[in-house]
């Protein structure tokens, strides 16, 4: 007897309800990033330029994998026997399924209320199961990953060649900062401010240096998420290091990694973490409510973009802004997409990045003008990865120098963190 060409094995009950529950309305394709820019022309996955989007809105990949379990699941197959599905077509769903930074817009905005991020994640979890994904440009992260600890291909020793001489860190203290591959790595001014500013607030501090291992955000996103449990692995590791220094908060730079850390880190230790995850804005701010001693002003028009990961998945959406607000001479602007509405840099953690370079770029240029159209001067994120996309790349970090830091746009692109520890003079 024939088999279903697809299995529902990473479907939970309630996912397996929200095939049903989409009820077509469009609603999704009014704010998906991918849909305004293959339908503006801007990217076509083709590369004919036709603006053709069929198959890659959230409301068309909700249905053909809806088709696909009715092929094989439903009262014909149960009658007669499973329709087989040809392999081309499925190798298709997934091509479409993967031009998507799951940035999770379609699901904030959906009237059914359908976890879209979480099916997008089971179904590429099935895909790779079966051969289908990810995509053939996103397949070094499952080689690099493992043997690297990293996703750069960077020597673990380096990891903290970007530590001032000035900085002090602990062997154990309750305070540990879990720096990220792409801080360390990539844009390592992000880090220097950070532990400059948990200098000037006297606060003692920890990390795990040569030890620290890649969250593997990359990987779980592309569908590996428990591929030779190398996501597991490393997690247990990253959690035994830092419980061995007596930590009881864990500072992360990055969104991706703070998301990993509390979704996935107790399910692959088994339980309760415990120490507490934070995200360094958060902590950043706590500490700028309480300062006085501004050394530079800002005097610029500056505005906020929110983090996929930290804003639509995590919930936090004023910190970074009260953060700014507290900066002399700011004068705060929102743009017109903004919180859960937001539009996503395009980067997709890296996954999108890697794997659609040029989709990505697209996406970003919109994100831009965003800003552009309010009148921002500055455009600040709380993520190394959004930080990257939208600043064209560089990773430079000189968001005071007046330059537009290679997006095109006039608009300087900066890090929360920086911005905060420039206004207090420490870098």
């Amino acid at each position: 007897m024939q088999k279903p060409s697809v299995t529902t094995d990473h479907l939970d009950a309630m996912q397996l309800m929200e095939f049903d529950a989409c009820t077509r309305c469009g609603e999704c394709l009014k704010w998906c990033p991918v849909y305004d820019v293959i339908k503006s022309g801007a990217f076509s996955p083709n590369g004919n330029g036709s603006g053709l989007v069929k198959g890659y809105t959230p409301r068309d990949k909700v249905g053909d994998w809806k088709q696909f379990m009715n092929a094989g699941y439903g009262l014909r197959a149960k009658l007669f026997s499973p329709k087989k599905i040809p392999e081309s077509v499925i190798q298709e769903f997934s091509e479409r399924l993967y031009h998507c930074a799951a940035c999770g817009v379609c699901g904030s905005v959906c009237p059914a209320g359908i976890n879209t991020t979480g099916l997008w994640d089971s179904l590429r979890t099935s895909l790779v199961e079966r051969g289908n994904g990810p995509l053939q440009s996103q397949e070094f992260f499952t080689e690099v990953i493992p043997e690297y600890g990293n996703p750069y291909r960077a020597d673990q020793q380096n990891r903290l060649q970007w530590l001032p001489d000035d900085i002090e860190v602990s062997e154990s203290a309750d305070i540990a900062y879990f720096v990220g591959c792409t801080v360390e790595y990539k844009t390592p001014l992000h880090a220097v401010s950070v532990v400059r500013i948990l200098k000037r607030f006297d606060i003692p501090f920890t990390t795990l240096g040569e030890d620290e291992l890649c969250c593997c955000a990359d990987l779980i996103s592309i569908g590996h998420r428990d591929t030779e449990n190398i996501a597991r692995d490393f997690a247990r590791r990253n959690i035994e290091q830092l419980i061995e220094r007596g930590v009881k908060k864990v500072l992360f730079s990055c969104p991706g990694c703070y998301q990993v850390a509390v979704d996935e880190w107790p399910r692959y230790y088994g339980d309760k973490l415990p120490f507490e995850c934070v995200h360094a804005s958060q902590f950043v701010f706590e500490l700028l409510d309480k300062e006085r001693r501004w050394t530079n002003r800002i005097d610029k028009t500056v505005t906020y973009h929110d983090p996929c990961h930290l804003g639509r998945q995590m919930g936090v959406y004023e910190p970074p802004r009260d953060a700014i607000k507290r900066l002399p001479g700011v004068n705060f602007v929102e743009m017109e997409r903004n919180r859960e509405f937001q539009r996503c840099c395009g980067a997709g953690g890296n996954a999108l990045r890697e794997g659609v370079s040029d989709l990505t770029g697209e996406i970003a240029k919109m994100r831009v003008q965003d800003a552009v159209d309010v009148g921002a001067e500055l455009l600040v994120t709380s993520c190394p990865c959004c930080f990257l996309t939208l600043d064209g790349g560089n990773g430079n970090g000189n968001g005071s120098n007046g330059n537009d830091n290679g997006n095109g746009a006039g608009v300087v692109v900066e890090d929360l963190a920086t911005l905060c520890a420039r206004s207090l003079g420490l870098i």
